[in-house]
This record gives C-alpha cells, sequence and structure tokens, in this order.
C-alpha cells in the first residue's frame, strides 16, 4: 500500500489499518478473544492453513514444496502395473488442496471418478489408460495451482453445455453489484 495513494486510505490511513481496527473492536464487542500468535501484521510473504500467501505479487498457492511431493508421488505410481481402488483414491485426494487454489482444474478428474466408483474393491487392476493420462495431467498442472487474489471480478457470466454431437455456450453481462455478491456465493 502507498499512503500516498487515494484509494489506500480512507479517513487519512490505510484502508487496511482500519478494517483490522474494526475487526478487533467487533471481536471485543462480543468479547471473543484473539489468536495473536497466528496473526500475520504488515507481512508480505507467509503460510495459514498450509496455504503460502505472496503479498507482492497477490498469490495465494498450496507451497510449491507440497506441490512437488504430490508430483513425486504421482510418478511413483504411475511407474506401476497396477493399482488397488484405495490406493487410486488417495493418489487423488492428495490433489484436492493444491486444487482448490485452481478449482477450474478439479474437472480434469470427471472420468476417473466415475470409473473408480466401479473399480474393484479388493486386489489391484490394471491402470485404465485414460487414468493415467488424466494423473500425469493433473501432476502437469499442480505448478499452476496459485490464486490471483487481486484480480477483478469480471462482470461477465457464462454457461457452456456440451454432447457427443451438439455443443453450446452463452455469455451475459451483469452489474459489478451482482457479480459481487455471485462471486461470494460461488464455489472458488
Amino acid at each position: 500500500h502507498d499512503p500516498t495513494c487515494r484509494r489506500c486510505l480512507l479517513e487519512g490511513e490505510l484502508r487496511d489499518e482500519i478494517l483490522l481496527k474494526r475487526s478487533h473492536a467487533a471481536y471485543q464487542g462480543v468479547g471473543l478473544e484473539r489468536s495473536e500468535g497466528k496473526e500475520y501484521r504488515f507481512q508480505q510473504r507467509f503460510e495459514v492453513l498450509g496455504t503460502e500467501v505472496d503479498g507482492e505479487r497477490g498469490v495465494v498457492a498450496c507451497s510449491l514444496d507440497k506441490r512437488r511431493q504430490v508430483v513425486r508421488l504421482t510418478a511413483s505410481f504411475l511407474r506401476r502395473p497396477f493399482v488397488t481402488k484405495n490406493e487410486l483414491e488417495a493418489l487423488v485426494g492428495n490433489f484436492v488442496f493444491p486444487f482448490l487454489h485452481a478449482t477450474p482444474f478439479m474437472c480434469i478428474f470427471a472420468p476417473l471418478y466415475l470409473v473408480n466408483s466401479n473399480f474393484v474393491t479388493t486386489g489391484s487392476a490394471k491402470w485404465y489408460p485414460f487414468a493415467y493420462d488424466e494423473l500425469l495431467i493433473a501432476a502437469l498442472l499442480l505448478p499452476l495451482c496459485e490464486a490471483n487474489i487481486r484480480a477483478p471480478i469480471s462482470c461477465e457470466i457464462s454457461a457452456t453445455d456440451a454432447a457427443a454431437t451438439h455443443a453450446g455456450s452463452c455469455v451475459a453481462s451483469i452489474s459489478p453489484v451482482l457479480a459481487s455478491f455471485l462471486y461470494q456465493r460461488s464455489e472458488k
């Protein structure tokens, strides 16, 4: 924040400082204690609940080291000729937290979820070729799993649908107020 920037200032103070003071007052007003040991004040980089925050870039993500571990784990599984249902579920589960920072990537597993529900429950089975491909693609997407928390909220909404022989899409412009409302209540 720049103290000379009019957008950053509110009532002569930095907007963030005012919001923090108000939140502290609200906590006190209802008798809640703050966890001061878990607070991060005026820091550009920190980790909270497994998410790394880079305030300078405006980006949040699962740590790169954790994403590397998932890539290595996936590579070790993909070298094996057989896999069990429990192993496959556990492997896919490792992608959930990193993908929460880039939720559109979750769609990569749609076919795998369908097959996994019908997977043999005992013993191991050969890899389905598409399952192998999905996991490989998911591992390659992990470096991109980050969210830009400064990105503006779009005032356009869209919907798509597709079948084997047809596809369609539509786009609508909406007001910034409605866009903000929808964003706050959407799955991010």
